[in-house]
């Protein structure tokens, strides 16, 4: 190759890395301020949030708002990509996501948790637990006439969420997104597989603690 197409050939090479170079950092600029926008949309949620509760007179809407601010602020920490934390902070959600479920259900829902206080200090995938309260609700039928039932107890270092059954219609048997998205996070993390066994009366998911 004679010199001078050497050259160009250099130069057309240098031109493709600064392009490259270009879209890449806008890449990341553009990454960096959508993080930014959903951190401040996240801040003024919770802030309304807040000051809406301030406004309410009866001590339910209050406490309402609380529950929901704190579901809430859970969510966002959760985005943050923690893979693992306490059972105690998840099962400290579950109690604020049961508060709005009995506002949504009154007593057509019954939640009952049962663990070891050894076991809190254990880690757990964020949102496990509900995930599987979720799962249950929404394939269940929950009113007053038939409540829901759901268990959350320990066996040694396991989880387990047992619910009535009392389905809403025929459970497919493909499990749900929710089921699966737990599943596949317990296979990376643990390799310890999560567990289903139903019968007529019970359905029953066992998670391990890390």
């Amino acid at each position: 190759m004679y010199p001078i197409a050497k050259y160009f050939v250099k130069q057309r090479q240098v031109i493709n890395e600064k392009i490259q170079l270009e879209r890449l950092n806008r890449k990341n600029i553009l990454s960096h301020l959508g993080f930014l926008q959903q951190q401040m949309d996240n801040r003024f949620m919770l802030n309304s949030l807040n000051v809406l509760s301030s406004g309410i007179e009866e001590e339910w809407g209050r406490n309402y708002i609380k529950r929901l601010c704190n579901v809430y602020r859970y969510l966002v920490d959760g985005a943050k990509g923690d893979n693992i934390i306490t059972v105690r902070k998840e099962v400290e959600f579950i109690e604020s996501y049961n508060h709005l479920l009995k506002v949504r259900f009154e007593d057509g829902i019954k939640l009952n948790i049962n663990l070891n206080d050894l076991l809190l200090s254990r880690k757990i995938p964020p949102m496990s637990l509900q995930t599987l309260v979720e799962n249950a609700v929404k394939h269940n039928v929950v009113s007053p006439d038939s409540p829901l039932y759901i268990e959350i107890f320990n066996e040694k270092n396991n989880i387990i969420v047992r619910n009535n059954v009392q389905l809403r219609f025929s459970r497919t048997k493909q499990p749900g997104v929710g089921l699966q998205n737990l599943r596949e996070r317990y296979r990376i993390l643990t390799k310890t597989p999560v567990v289903v066994r139903s019968d007529a009366n019970h359905y029953d998911v066992t998670i391990s603690t890390i």
